[in-house]
């Protein structure tokens, strides 16, 4: 009986420490809010990394490097951005080969994405440069002094604990260009949605003793005799979760803050005299087949909102004057619509007096994703 009892005071106390020590340690949590209401074109990543130069009288091996290609970031900022921050996002394809397509003029790869970006029916289109140190350094931290009780009082619970860092330097510059203007290159400013680059950082991860050792016996055997946050340090699967929280932390921090610029992508009085008021719109499937369309316009400045159309697949476009007087200063446009289930999206031209004009696309939701 007194050993049984030990036992379950021991891992008591084992549960409890665990506890502890892994809360806290989740990624930050990027902020739900409103969908931005435009169908973005995600041009390839461009990457530029900074490795260290390895030579015969190196004596240490050099440690893990980070290996971020194009397709990878691409990939991971479509899924950052699509349907979580814009109600739309696509990756763009190469005509070719990537290498083929590097050796085109500046000019004609712009051209390239444009053509690409409209042929997709985006909104906006968004170029981004990712630079990188590619070393990659560690250090125990904090939590392996904490970790080590439950080291002592033996068992797997010490595995789970995240008490190593692993510090790295990534940046992503990205850019936004409305497709409302017949835009035929990125310099032209006008077109230039924020001004301004927006940038999202990577520093820092930590990982467990299960997350480094992947499947490597040894070092489970070895951990019986030396602490956890000692073994496994630098290898295949730490470089792989790096890169997958590398991958993810860009994408996160991105996602913020973008959402932090949406008063300047909603209100750009260069492209238009007028805004949407987000929080009060509404895309709301209404049964089978019906959509529930209801979407508030105000006037930033100028005489007023001319005419509208909105599209969809599996519709017949809608196209109307503005005749009623606004209410409240909103101009509003309210249309129950008529497309299949398959429907996803739906697309909004708006223009004013003057001529100017934008689109939007929205996300279509179901009564299930209101709740």
């Amino acid at each position: 009986m007194r050993g049984s009892k030990k036992n379950f005071w021991s891992g008591a106390l084992a549960l409890g420490l665990t506890a502890a020590l892994s809360s806290g340690c989740g990624g930050r949590q990027v902020q739900e809010s409103t969908l931005l209401p435009f169908h973005v074109a995600v041009v390839p990543t461009r990457v530029d990394s900074i490795r260290p130069v390895v030579t015969a009288e190196d004596i240490e091996a050099p440690g893990i490097e980070l290996d971020l290609e194009s397709h990878r970031i691409s990939t991971a900022l479509e899924e950052a951005l699509d349907g979580r921050v814009f109600s739309q996002a696509t990756l763009l394809a190469y005509p070719e080969t990537r290498e083929e397509f590097s050796k085109w003029s500046e000019a004609d790869q712009e051209r390239h994405w444009l053509a690409e970006a409209r042929r997709q029916k985006a909104d906006v289109l968004m170029t981004s440069l990712l630079g990188y140190d590619a070393t990659v350094e560690t250090s125990y931290n904090e939590k392996f002094w904490l970790n080590l009780p439950l080291f002592l009082l033996g068992g797997p619970f010490c595995y789970f604990v995240n008490d190593r860092s692993y510090f790295a330097d990534a940046k992503l510059d990205v850019r936004f260009y409305s497709l409302s203007l017949d835009l035929e290159s990125l310099e032209d400013s006008d077109a230039e949605m924020l001004g301004q680059i927006v940038r999202a950082e990577f520093t820092e991860t930590t990982l467990d003793f299960v997350d480094r050792a992947g499947g490597d016996t040894g070092s489970y055997a070895l951990s019986l005799v030396v602490p956890a946050g000692l073994l496994s340090k630098e290898n295949e699967s730490v470089r792989e979760r790096v890169e997958e929280a590398a991958l993810q932390g860009l994408g996160d921090d991105l996602s913020s803050e973008i959402r932090n610029e949406t008063v300047k992508l909603n209100r750009n009085t260069t492209l238009s005299s007028f805004a949407l008021d987000l929080d009060l719109v509404e895309v709301l499937r209404d049964g089978d087949d019906r959509v529930s369309f209801s979407v508030p316009i105000r006037l930033l400045f100028g005489a007023g909102i001319s005419e509208y159309e909105i599209r969809a697949q599996g519709m017949s476009p809608v196209s109307e004057r503005f005749r009623d007087a606004p209410e409240e200063g909103l101009f509003w446009i309210r249309k129950t619509l008529s497309m299949p289930r398959a429907t996803q999206v739906v697309k909004l031209w708006v223009w004013d007096t003057q001529a100017l004009g934008r689109t939007y696309t929205f996300r279509i939701e179901t009564p299930e994703e209101e709740e």
